[in-house]
């Protein structure tokens, strides 16, 4: 599969970067950016200007989380230059986009981010892109999505009745195990406190809600949401008028935002944890309903190869990597350990 690289060529080469150019301001680039995250949007465009020493400015407006989906339409069709969020809120122009947010029994953040440097995740991610007249970048991550409930999870059939809050694919997969009620997160008509089971969540939001006294039940290994990678969409116009030294310093921003925002995520996370002690019962997901997640999985990728669009080459491109890399895991594990030993024993 040839790879593709926005930065040197546009988006895919082609016409639709021959648009206009970014606003100017005292002799630099004024970029709009719209974001569902407070801290991630300030964190990235503090992150761009400095890097640029003010000369490529990132002016970030916060949306309400229930816009998401629309702000795919709202970057390709001009209105700002880029918007930082989840895919999971671009499920309905298809299905494919699950795959960067987070897919059910699929890759984590960093397994994610593998995909797309080294393997065919940029291609699948560049081919999103084409189709929707934009350019993804990986920018950002809230680290764990733990499994938050009010009671502890017994058996299969206690799981399936309960009152389950999720977003993107893990909806799908609730529903495909046959979960009797299941919530978009995102809908703020859905009150948190009147849910049994809250999927998907950082601590640092669920604390910041208030909920972590009385969801007080956790699974932090939940593999209905394993990734909670955010991206950063940009339109043709933005990145046509960029240079090709700025265009440089935002690809590289992506990254280090993304490492960085996994770094603090995750201590913030490990911090709140701490801070709760007993206070918060950390347990296994019950082998029946770690299977029944499994089995659902597999529907979920089954209805993303049957959606058309991109789905077969998207799932081909997926599981190959996935499946491929627990044996690089394993080779990478033994030869640092016998590394280890060598130095060790100089």
């Amino acid at each position: 599969m040839k790879r593709r690289n926005f930065i040197k060529t546009g988006l895919g080469g082609g016409a639709l970067f021959q648009l206009a150019t970014p606003a100017l301001a005292q002799g630099g680039t004024s970029l709009r950016m719209f974001a569902t995250d407070a801290a991630q949007a300030e964190a990235f465009a503090d992150r761009v200007n400095n890097a640029t020493n003010g000369a490529m400015q990132i002016n970030s407006e916060v949306v309400d989380v229930a816009d998401g989906p629309a702000l795919l339409d709202r970057v390709a069709g001009g209105e700002a230059d880029m918007c930082l969020t989840s895919t999971s809120h671009f499920l309905e122009k298809d299905l494919s986009f699950g795959f960067f947010s987070n897919m059910p029994f699929g890759m984590s953040c960093g397994e994610l981010e593998s995909w797309v440097v080294a393997s065919d995740g940029r291609d699948m991610l560049d081919m999103l892109g084409e189709e929707n007249g934009v350019a993804f970048f990986l920018a950002a991550d809230e680290s764990s999505l733990p499994m938050w409930s009010k009671d502890a999870i017994g058996d299969l059939n206690d799981y399936l009745g309960k009152r389950i809050g999720s977003t993107g694919l893990g909806m799908r997969s609730l529903a495909a195990m046959g979960v009797s009620s299941v919530s978009n997160l995102h809908d703020p008509a859905v009150n948190w406190a009147d849910l049994d089971v809250i999927d998907g969540v950082s601590a640092v939001e669920m604390q910041n809600r208030g909920l972590t006294g009385t969801f007080n039940k956790v699974m932090r290994t939940n593999p209905n949401c394993p990734s909670s990678t955010q991206v950063l969409t940009v339109s043709p116009d933005a990145l046509a008028g960029l240079s090709d030294t700025h265009r440089l310093i935002l690809d590289r921003s992506c990254s280090g935002a993304l490492a960085t925002s996994r770094s603090k995520s995750f201590h913030d996370n490990a911090l709140i944890f701490q801070q709760l002690g007993d206070a918060l019962a950390v347990a296994d997901m019950p082998d029946a309903v770690w299977s029944a997640m499994n089995a659902a999985s597999r529907s979920v990728l089954e209805d993303v190869f049957a959606s058309g669009n991109n789905g077969a080459s998207m799932v081909d491109a997926y599981v190959y990597f996935l499946t491929d890399i627990a044996g690089w895991s394993e080779i990478g594990e033994a030869a640092y350990y016998r590394g280890r030993k060598r130095i060790a024993s100089l």
